[in-house]
């Protein structure tokens, strides 16, 4: 059973859904066809975000706020709940004051193709633009600022487009009430909207570069997919790696043996042998998209599970050597137990909170297991990546705020290393220093 509802792909022909391309559209009113899905222009900003440069800048910045969100819902554990907020271009900034005041930067790219934008099938019709993602503390609402100004009718198109994959990210239409009645401590911390791409395309490669990889390795192969594929930072899209070619993503991403796979994807959806809009169609039951990811090159079922469930179908069972090292640290398996024989106990533990969340009840387990590592929790995790592969229009020390938190003239800022963890369990350093009490935000130098 699937619990997310789908988002629409933006590389998909949407001609069909218009009848006159010429429409007027509202700039003020972005709300989406469907009628299920709304976000509104705003000049109102909650006090923590006044002052922010990605959200107050009057000349530059449009801001959006969608206040129809799931009852509890909290940006920072939609976000810092799933390993893919660490990598690029994601920028998490968490708050110095609050958990609930952290936000997130990057690049959103969107191709529209309709028959108004791209009449030349060679055009590039994509757009980027930088974004970050706040929450209002006190009315709950999502704010967004997209560092553009939004005019014609065509770039009303644009925006909703990146709303939608704004929704995408967020789970926005993800109901967790049922899980929530099973799972009393998930529900206390308002988790379960486990975070993913703004886009189908960027969780399945983002899934490929995971596969026989430590997360170091993703880390650096998605930072340089941004870099040397995408426009100005943004994850690339399967036009742009498609027009590279293989060849460019071994050489200059480093993507090993999956430069084949990855770019053969983006092949197969710009020559529309592969229909993403239609794979994340609602009606498919998850043993049909199963069978139609394996059919892909350099899915297996593993890469398979775990796109699965990015989907949104969580009765899925994507264990491997870290659901091992969960059960023999937290559960009491001896330390001779097999993968066979803890498997088999994972799944029969998490049935207990319905087959079709079962994957919500693992994750958030072993998501704890990493906080522990951490020695703190994911809202304050800052991720250190290369100077060189931060996304165009994010600020390098934008952490520095974070060097001197609570700390007294003439005190030692020594820094100790902590260990980001991401999917898979695999881990990347990131920085942390410590009180007794509580952990100080990470600082990216």
């Amino acid at each position: 059973m699937r619990i997310a509802s789908c988002t629409r792909s933006p590389y998909s022909d949407d001609s069909k859904r218009r009848k006159n391309n010429n429409e007027d559209y509202n700039d003020d009113d972005f709300r989406d066809i469907d009628d299920s899905i709304y976000w509104t222009s705003t000049t109102e900003l909650p006090p923590h975000l006044i002052g922010n440069k990605y959200f107050d800048d009057e000349k530059n910045v449009t801001i959006l706020h969608r206040q129809d969100i799931p009852h509890g819902f909290s940006v920072s554990q939609a976000i810092c709940s799933y390993g893919y907020f660490c990598l690029s271009p994601n920028r998490w900034v968490p708050s110095k004051i609050d958990d609930e005041e952290g936000y997130l930067v990057r690049p959103l790219s969107v191709c529209y193709h309709g028959e108004d934008i791209q009449k030349d099938k060679e055009q590039d019709c994509s757009k980027t633009t930088l974004i970050a993602i706040g929450q209002n503390t006190k009315t709950r609402s999502v704010i967004v600022a997209m560092q553009s100004s939004f005019s014609s009718s065509i770039d009303s198109i644009y925006t909703k487009e990146l709303t939608k994959q704004i929704d995408r990210m967020l789970r926005l239409d993800t109901s967790l009430d049922e899980f929530h009645k099973l799972h009393i401590e998930a529900k206390e911390r308002g988790f379960g909207r486990l975070y993913r791409s703004p886009t189908l395309f960027e969780d399945m490669v983002k899934t490929i570069t995971n596969c026989n990889m430590k997360w170091s390795g993703t880390v650096e192969m998605n930072a340089k997919l941004c870099r040397h594929v995408g426009r100005d930072g943004a994850f690339p899209t399967p036009d742009q790696i498609n027009q590279v070619g293989s060849d460019f993503l071994k050489d200059n991403c480093r993507v090993g043996y999956r430069d084949k796979y990855i770019w053969g994807l983006a092949n197969d959806i710009v020559e529309r042998r592969i229909d993403l809009q239609e794979l994340e169609s609602v009606n498919k039951t998850r043993e049909d998209t199963e069978k139609r990811l394996l059919k892909i090159k350099g899915i297996g079922p593993f890469a398979s599970n775990n796109i699965l469930q990015l989907m949104g179908y969580f009765n899925v069972h994507p264990y491997d050597t870290e659901t091992v090292r969960l059960w023999k640290e937290e559960f009491g398996a001896s330390k001779s137990a097999t993968k066979t024989e803890v498997f088999k106990k994972a799944k029969s533990h998490y049935a207990q909170y319905d087959e079709k969340y079962a994957f919500i009840a693992y994750w958030f387990d072993l998501w704890k297991n990493y906080e522990n590592r951490a020695g703190s929790k994911s809202p304050q995790w800052s991720i250190e990546q290369l100077e060189s592969e931060r996304p165009g229009g994010v600020d390098s020390d934008h952490n520095s705020v974070f060097i001197n938190i609570n700390a007294t003239k003439g005190s030692s800022q020594t820094r100790k290393k902590k260990t980001c963890t991401g999917r898979g369990g695999e881990r990347t350093e990131s920085t942390h220093r410590r009180r007794k009490k509580t952990p100080v935000p990470a600082v990216t130098p």
